[in-house]
């Protein structure tokens, strides 16, 4: 394929000779506005519309997805077809975080990527948190307001019951920018969801030059009962200065 240097197309691949590619996109041609496919991308989806329609689900269809979201990374049937493979082959989904770690290294912002993540750790279960935790960290650490990463780091601190680790990683955001506001909405987010018991921060009062941030943090089994206080002073400038403290 010219555009395409050294790659073999799929119609010179033995492997899929058994396979007659479908429409790139049924009904486009003669539209006003029909989308202008690459001789590449046509081929990519030709093999991946057949294999659809007759339902196959196979090692060589997985890669086979791989490279229609690698033409196209917001391609959501190939996103959505790529789930359902991994699931009819039961195979290790851990492997799975190699492919999203190259996708969120090239486009962190990706709807179609944090979905199929979310269906990865709902799938894989609290013994990832921490796995899931560094991937949005990764993200973070390349864009501090990357909402995607943020929502999918809350679900994930919810279902790991991880909120007095996840109150640690934000004193450290925070410590490295006090004006970080997506730190603080997570802040908010951890003191109000991860306290049944309802927390309470205290009035605002000056410091001088810098202020603490504490947080009592219930433990995992009896909020009530089980707390820890984590604490962090943050410099900042004498008009922010401030005290934020639990009650």
């Amino acid at each position: 394929m010219e555009d395409e240097p050294g790659v073999v197309p799929y119609s010179q691949r033995p492997e899929w000779n058994d396979v007659t590619p479908a429409e790139a996109a049924p009904g486009d041609p003669g539209s006003v506005v029909a989308v202008q496919y690459s001789e590449h991308d046509r081929e990519l989806l030709g093999y991946f519309n057949a294999c659809a329609a007759k339902g196959e689900k196979s090692e060589r269809v997985l890669q086979l997805t791989a490279d229609v979201i690698a033409a196209n990374q917001a391609h959501y049937s190939a996103w959505q077809y790529r789930w359902e493979v991994l699931q009819e082959l039961a195979t290790d989904l851990t492997a799975e975080y190699q492919f999203t770690g190259r996708i969120a290294a090239d486009s962190a912002k990706n709807y179609q990527l944090w979905n199929h993540q979310r269906k990865l750790s709902k799938a894989l279960g609290p013994l990832v948190t921490q796995r899931e935790l560094d991937f949005c960290a990764s993200a973070l650490d390349a864009d501090a307001k990357n909402y995607h990463a943020w929502a999918h780091r809350q679900v994930v601190v919810a279902a790991g019951s991880a909120w007095q680790q996840e109150l640690r990683y934000v004193a450290r955001l925070l410590a490295e920018d006090v004006r970080n506001n997506s730190a603080w909405n997570q802040r908010f987010f951890v003191l109000q969801v991860g306290r049944p018991c309802s927390a309470h921060v205290g009035p605002v009062q000056q410091l001088g030059s810098r202020a603490r941030v504490g947080a009592e943090l219930p433990g995992r089994a009896d909020c009530a009962c089980t707390r820890q206080r984590v604490s962090l002073e943050l410099p900042v400038g004498p008009v922010h200065s401030a005290r934020l403290r639990a009650g």
